[in-house]
């Protein structure tokens, strides 16, 4: 199996210098402070029980995830 090698990235499709400027005017730093901590196993608990929620009442408690095979 060959090695990884790593490319740069294309910035046709993604500049990652626009990706995240603080000096825009329009940047929201208050969205940045609001965000949740990263990798904060209490936050992904919490999601995955909202979205097992969210799962469980879309298909009516049957267990089944109306996924037609």
């Amino acid at each position: 199996m060959a090695p990884y090698y790593a490319v740069a990235v294309d910035k046709r499709i993604f500049d990652p210098q626009k990706a995240l400027d603080p000096y825009d005017e329009e940047f929201n730093w208050k969205a940045v402070a609001e965000s949740p901590q990263i990798d904060n196993p209490e936050d992904m608990i919490k999601d995955s029980q909202v979205l097992d929620s969210l799962h469980t009442a879309q298909n009516n408690g049957s267990g089944k995830n109306n996924i037609k095979e």
